[in-house]
């Protein structure tokens, strides 16, 4: 399989024609083995890649057939390393990085208003295609919630906010709910397993399959049918699900910035302004590697094809007043990192269809993205500055981790749970031993300053459960 690999076609305007433009870079693995600090590029320049005048076409390199044979890079694209640099000195495998950060299907760091229904479920890529009501997708909200049109977790439902969560329409949660403050709005709650609620209690129907938990003193309100398993009374105290203090929140702008010059571009013979200032439709398809644009800004459609292990690092925002498509292809692997925003005028479509959880995006912007009616991601999605607005229903296979989220449409998102698994490919010494907490140990267990085997639930970060002494998400 070529290590690096990178195919352009760009429909470029000469007067009233128009040609294509084949430029095809990248190492093959049959070639012989060149040192890369002695790269010598056999390019041959195609008639194609000049203009009428006879000058060169510039886009940074204009080659044909660049068969070069090189050694390095070559763990990278066989999923061994080296690592993704996340700062000057820290260094971390790109998928343990997916594992620490896409633990909820939906986790928010603000309130959540949703004025139209919200449905979560989960699957696993790993077992096959997605089929519809498997359990293990789970909700975190930091703020409050107010759901106006039902609300439907097949994992658990964490809410940090003493505002609580307030509800017109009945709620689903079939695993834990956890919540902060008050539960009202004289609906109907039912609840798989354990709950917990730390304010008033004002509902139609209460059904708790496990033990139900209420401080001393707090009013318990139910109009109709109220069940439980076990009755406590007892503190609440919920901590936030989503991890949105500054301190938390990764550095995307400073990995972007990093990787302006630790990257595979040179090697692979990928220019870094290749997408500044393309006009027309353009396809673009990387075989793998760590490949850094410091600006994607064009006026047609673009496309882009991953057939490898491979990581983007885009300077700036990425604003495309075209459509707009990543198409990561069966066995391939993207992590995104956008210093920026994604705008897109047009239809977004992002990831693997076979396996979301193999696609990472991570936007370092803050403010408000905008997705249109049509778009699809098969994706996890980080953005915990900014806000995604979605003009029509939603539907995502993957995650999202968001600042907030704006919609007046359904929102259907349905969890991959094998981006929790997405650790085993990464090279045994970065595998963390020593900890502080769960964090520190890909969301496992941190008993006595080492990572090991949970006990019980609350050795794991939420919202997984200790099965067999490792944590997973809900099942039955």
């Amino acid at each position: 399989m070529s290590r690096f690999g990178l195919c352009l076609v760009l429909s470029l305007s000469f007067g009233c024609h128009q040609q294509s433009v084949l430029a095809t870079f990248g190492p093959d693995a049959s070639s012989s083995k060149l040192d890369a600090g002695n790269l010598v590029p056999d390019i041959f320049m195609p008639m194609d890649a000049l203009h009428l005048d006879g000058s060169v076409l510039d886009m940074g390199t204009s080659s044909s057939d660049a068969d070069i044979g090189v050694d390095a890079g070559t763990d990278y694209c066989e999923g061994a390393g080296p690592p993704i640099f996340v700062g000057d000195t820290t260094q971390i495998c790109s998928n343990q990085l997916a594992v620490k950060t896409f633990r909820y299907a939906l986790c928010l760091c603000e309130e959540h208003t949703a004025a139209a229904p919200v449905r979560v479920d989960a699957f696993n890529s790993e077992d096959g295609p997605y089929t519809s009501g498997q359990l293990g997708g789970s909700i975190g909200v930091n703020g409050r919630i107010q759901a106006n049109a039902g609300y439907y977790a097949s994992g658990s439902l964490w809410v940090a906010s003493p505002g609580g969560i307030t509800s017109s329409l009945p709620m689903s949660v079939m695993a834990d709910m956890h919540n902060q403050g008050p539960m009202n709005g004289q609906s109907d709650l039912l609840v798989g397993n354990e709950a917990k609620i730390g304010g008033p209690v004002e509902l139609n129907e209460l059904v708790v399959t496990s033990t139900l938990t209420v401080p001393q003193n707090t009013n318990v309100n139910v109009s109709n049918l109220f069940s439980y398993g076990a009755y406590v009374r007892a503190p609440v105290s919920v901590a936030a699900p989503c991890d949105c203090e500054p301190e938390q929140l990764l550095n995307i702008a400073g990995y972007v910035r990093h990787h302006a010059t630790e990257n595979d571009n040179e090697i692979a013979g990928i220019p870094h302004d290749l997408l500044d200032g393309f006009s027309d439709t353009t396809t673009v398809s990387i075989d793998c590697g760590r490949v850094y644009f410091s600006r994607v800004v064009g006026s047609g459609p673009l496309h882009i094809t991953i057939t490898g292990r491979t990581a983007l690092f885009i300077a700036g925002d990425l604003n495309l007043p075209g459509e707009f498509t990543i198409t990561v292809e069966p066995g391939a692997e993207l992590d995104l990192f956008i210093e920026g925003h994604l705008v897109s005028a047009r239809r977004v479509q992002i990831g693997s269809q076979d396996a979301p959880s193999s696609v990472r995006m991570y936007l370092g912007g803050t403010g408000s993205f905008q997705l249109s009616s049509d778009s699809v991601l098969w994706a996890n999605v980080y953005a915990p500055r900014a806000e995604l607005v979605a003009s029509g229903p939603l539907e995502v296979f993957g995650s999202l981790f968001l600042r907030r989220l704006n919609t007046a449409n359904t929102i259907d998102i349905h969890y991959d749970k094998g981006v929790l698994n997405k650790a085993n490919a990464c090279p045994p010494s970065a595998i963390p031993t020593e900890c502080t907490s769960c964090r520190d140990c890909l969301n496992q267990a941190c008993i006595n300053g080492q990572c090991s085997g949970c006990r019980t639930n609350r050795d794991c970060c939420s919202p997984l459960f200790c099965d067999d002494g490792s944590c997973k998400p809900f099942s039955l």
